[in-house]
């Protein structure tokens, strides 16, 4: 089967952030599925005429009401986009279209089935990301409206997690048979055995607590509490040093003799991916107290070397974490004390922090691997395509359980 991939950028690399990277990744899986792919990369742009009225808009919401104008959702821009898109798929064969987000397909006219994979609707991030927080009501209205057309146009809407499935559901309506769950795999490549992760496992030592936060954004990922949650166990006794990637780091906490910043990792390189991979194997825990989240990839890169997470149940996490199996949910308002006693109580119990983070491997070796999951968007594809829209087989599971 050919897919028309749809996408409003070209496709990224391997170790790229998550807004490339997710698409490569997502190429791949299909290929190793047996889908033959076109690429069909079109600028999500206004026309030069269009640009002057964006600019007055912008300057009337964002300047004077204080208002996030998201122009990337104008219906005018996004009926552009289907133009030109539309014209680039009338002179190509295939037998669907597939897309890893929903603003190509809003205005997409086309008689072949439509899929997309997406780890979010609108819905679920407005008022919740920091770039929807304030949106005026021009662009929420528009932005649902699109939302709505793109949900209604595909043939089946495939969701990386449970949260994100119940929003597409209770926001649009839209039936829950044509909504499928199917996590996404790990921004990075495993190539580990498990014997070679017990190895790993059982190489840490228990003398320093190692922990690490990755992430780029040093406020919503919940930085601060990272810092704090270290600070507690060494004050408590529990020798502790915090590994820190990509994050801005403010200067007060760079200096700490417990804080190890690094800055950021480009794992796009063999070398930079080589020492991402060499510090979550000698870390112990995963410390992220992200306050906004989809489905945070890096917990499923830590998963690959055998480290558990901690996180919180914001978003779609609670379809990739096993609470107390492959590491610990907390409620976003959490304070420090609460990571930092479960900390404490995991370290003093070599034994079953090993259990832990070799079910944090298994789990990412049997169910959260872009291998798995592609075959099951394999199945929702092919279904929906023999049976049509209404009688699509419904794939939808818990991917943590």
């Amino acid at each position: 089967m050919k897919l028309a991939y749809l996408s409003t950028r070209p496709v990224g690399t391997a170790g790229a952030r998550s807004r490339t990277a997710r698409p490569h990744y997502i190429t791949r899986a299909l290929r190793a599925q047996g889908f033959a792919l076109e690429y069909v990369a079109v600028a999500l742009e206004p026309a030069p005429w269009f640009k002057f009225v964006l600019a007055v808009k912008r300057r009337w919401y964002e300047g004077l009401l204080h208002k996030q104008y998201l122009w990337e959702r104008d219906p005018h821009v996004l009926r552009r986009h289907a133009a030109r898109s539309r014209a680039r798929l009338a002179n190509l064969q295939f037998d669907a279209v597939f897309a890893h987000e929903t603003l190509p397909l809003a205005y997409l006219a086309c008689d072949k089935p439509i899929f997309f994979w997406h780890d979010a609707t609108f819905a679920g991030l407005l008022h919740y990301y920091p770039g929807m927080s304030d949106p005026c009501a021009e662009s929420i209205c528009r932005a649902h409206a699109a939302e709505r057309a793109s949900l209604r146009r595909c043939a089946a809407a495939i969701y990386s997690s449970d949260w994100a499935a119940r929003s597409a559901r209770d926001h649009y309506g839209i039936e829950p048979g044509k909504i499928h769950v199917v996590p996404f795999g790990p921004y990075t490549d495993c190539d580990r055995t498990r014997s070679e992760i017990e190895r790993v496992v059982a190489s840490r030592s228990f003398e320093t607590c190692r922990l690490l936060f990755v992430g780029h954004e040093w406020a919503r990922k919940g930085g601060e509490i990272a810092v704090a949650a270290a600070e507690t166990l060494n004050q408590n006794g529990v020798p502790t040093v915090l590994t820190i990637i990509g994050a801005q780091c403010p200067e007060k906490h760079r200096a700490r003799p417990f804080v190890n910043w690094l800055g950021v990792l480009d794992k796009s390189d063999p070398n930079g991916k080589t020492r991402m991979r060499e510090i979550m194997e000698s870390s112990h825990f995963l410390v992220l107290p992200t306050q906004a989240d989809c489905v945070p990839t890096i917990l499923l890169e830590c998963y690959t070397c055998g480290l558990p997470v901690l996180t919180t149940t914001e978003g779609g996490i609670p379809s990739v974490v096993d609470d107390g199996r492959t590491g610990k949910l907390f409620p976003a308002d959490s304070r420090p004390a609460a990571y930092s006693a479960w900390i404490a109580e995991r370290f003093a119990e070599p034994d079953r922090y090993r259990r832990m983070a070799l079910a944090a491997f298994e789990t990412y070796e049997t169910r959260l691997n872009w291998s798995v999951s592609g075959a099951r968007v394999k199945v929702v594809i092919e279904d929906a395509v023999r049976y049509g829209c209404s009688g699509a087989t419904q794939v939808c599971f818990s991917a943590a359980r």
